[in-house]
């Protein structure tokens, strides 16, 4: 069978039926939602690609798996006439409703109910929705000239965006800069933030012009698909140009009541445990003795180090670690000359990893002196001006994580 596909359109054909096309307008199937509804309404799709369909009459929303099969009536208790269904992040579903309580409802990825949000209306009720990206303000349009908003998170109502250019409003969408795109019955706006106008939209034919009810975006980012209600055209338009990109026919019953397209506003799937990459670390100490030829007037002489550190081998659950502290002595001899003396000391560790295979890939995120228990002169001339050697005892520190070392660390 086939499945769904990006960019692949569904279009609420009425009778309870959606039609399944894909990008070009090759039909591929009827979806049916076992509920015989005039209108099949607004449509969206949760993080594993199953579609959900609002049935208008029939107070049900339909869901179906990425094969267009049927597979059960969501939520319940619709009060009424749904009209729109959207997710959040989170998997959870808000449906606007046009009548009844005109509520929106919020249910869980279940479909069992969570609460109503009580929402102002204008001339009908919370029809047509749509979630800003800060998952908190839900956009609506109420059949009026305005766009509503409502706040999910704080559960209040916001300011209304007035839209001047606005004959009855209808679908909506919010594109990611902040503008909005709007089906106004006989044409199709793009507003500013505010409300204002920006562009028009509008087809060749006189008749679609009656109604433009469904409008969805693409999930190119730069186009968006509707339809004329009873005309059964369908329209991918160019949101700069303003162009139509696509157009067919679909065949339907009653009207074109709603649109989705497949990609579209899909909540990201939902997160697994995440793999702990952890940093383990082991500690040596070393102890070195460095001969001073000349030998070094008593307290001139003093050094510097520095680790290095590398992966010598990966074993099962063992991960060697091989190393130098590179240093350099510098002291003034006995007649009064500036000497330098370097020393590379060599240390090996070996570090537990459960999760270590043989040859893995792991890299070294740090190594340096974790603390010097003592570096000093010693072995003295008889009247202790002179010392002929230097001697020191330090702790080591090297720490790794599995896998090649990032970017900025090459």
């Amino acid at each position: 069978m086939p499945n769904f596909q990006i960019g692949d359109v569904f279009v609420g054909i009425g009778n309870g039926l959606i039609a399944w096309y894909r990008p070009d307008g090759t039909f591929v199937q009827n979806l049916d939602s076992t509920t015989g509804s005039l209108e099949m309404t607004g449509m969206a799709f949760d993080s594993a690609g199953n579609l959900y369909a609002t049935a208008f009459q029939a107070q049900r929303v339909a869901k179906f798996d990425t094969q267009g099969n049927f597979l059960e009536l969501f939520g319940s208790d619709y009060n009424a006439d749904p009209e729109s269904i959207i997710f959040n992040e989170a998997g959870e579903a808000f449906v606007g409703q046009a009548d009844g309580t005109r509520h929106i409802k919020k249910f869980d990825a279940a479909g069992n109910f969570i609460r109503d949000f009580v929402v102002a209306t204008q001339d009908r009720g919370s029809d047509w929705i749509d979630l800003g990206p800060n998952q908190c303000t839900i956009f609506y349009t109420s059949e009026g000239t305005k766009i509503l908003q409502y706040d999910v998170c704080a559960d209040m109502q916001l300011a209304d965006i007035n839209v001047p250019a606005a004959n009855t409003l209808y679908a909506l969408r919010q594109l990611p800069n902040g503008e909005f795109l709007v089906a106004n019955t006989t044409n199709l706006l793009r507003l500013d933030a505010s409300g204002n106008l920006l562009q028009t939209y509008d087809t060749p034919n006189p008749a679609d012009e009656n109604f433009f009810f469904a409008m969805n975006l693409d999930p190119d980012g730069t186009s968006f698909w509707t339809a004329g209600y009873s005309t059964f055209n369908v329209y991918k338009f160019d949101i700069a140009s303003g162009n139509i990109l696509t157009q067919f026919k679909a065949n339907g019953f009653s009207s074109i009541a709603g649109l989705a397209i497949f990609g579209e506003r899909m909540p990201p799937p939902p997160q697994g445990c995440p793999v702990v990459n952890i940093q383990s670390c082991c500690q040596v100490v070393i102890e070195r003795k460095t001969q001073l030829v000349p030998p070094a007037r008593v307290g001139t002489a003093a050094e510097e180090k520095m680790v290095e550190a590398a992966i010598e081998k990966v074993c099962p659950e063992k991960v060697v670690i091989c190393g130098v502290v590179r240093k350099t002595i510098r002291y003034v001899d006995a007649h009064g000359n500036n000497q330098t003396r370097e020393d590379d000391v060599p240390f090996q560790c070996v570090i537990d990893r459960e999760d270590a295979n043989e040859d893995d890939t792991f890299h070294v995120v740090g190594a340096d002196i974790l603390c010097t228990v003592f570096a000093e002169e010693a072995n003295f001339n008889a009247d202790r001006s002179l010392a002929f050697k230097w001697v020191e005892k330090e702790i080591v520190k090297v720490c790794i994580r599995k896998g090649p070392p990032p970017a900025d660390m090459l």
